[in-house]
C-alpha cells in the first residue's frame, strides 16, 4: 500500500538487530490511517520531525497491533513536503489528533 500523506511526529531509540543493523521506528500520521507507526527506518534516513512522506508499506503477519506498517524492503522514505515553518497547519493537526482519541 502507498502512503503518501505520513506526517513524521517522531521516531524511536535506534534498536541494534543481529545482523548488526540499527533500526528506528517512526511515529506519524495519515489522513487515511490516522496515528500510525511505520518500521524499520534507518538513522541514516534523511528525515526530520514535521515531513511528510510517502513510502510503500505492508501490513506484517508478526505484529497485529493495526497502527503498524512494515516498509517494504525496496522503498525509499520520499520527503514531499513539510510543516516544519507552518505553525498554524501543526497545532491544528495535534488539535485534530486530539480531538479524536
Amino acid at each position: 500500500m502507498d502512503i503518501d500523506d505520513f506526517i513524521l511526529l517522531g521516531r524511536a531509540i535506534p534498536v541494534l538487530l543481529k545482523d548488526r543493523r540499527i533500526t528506528i521506528c517512526a511515529a506519524g500520521f495519515s489522513e487515511k490511517l490516522g496515528l500510525i507507526r511505520i518500521y524499520p527506518t534507518s538513522w541514516k534516513d534523511p528525515i526530520h520531525r514535521w515531513d511528510i512522506l510517502s513510502v510503500k508499506v505492508i501490513s506484517d503477519r508478526k505484529d497485529s497491533r493495526e497502527e503498524s506498517w512494515k516498509r517494504e524492503k525496496s522503498s525509499k522514505l520520499e520527503v514531499i513536503g513539510s510543516l516544519s515553518n507552518k505553525k498554524r497547519e501543526k497545532e491544528e493537526l495535534l488539535e485534530s489528533i486530539y480531538e479524536e482519541s
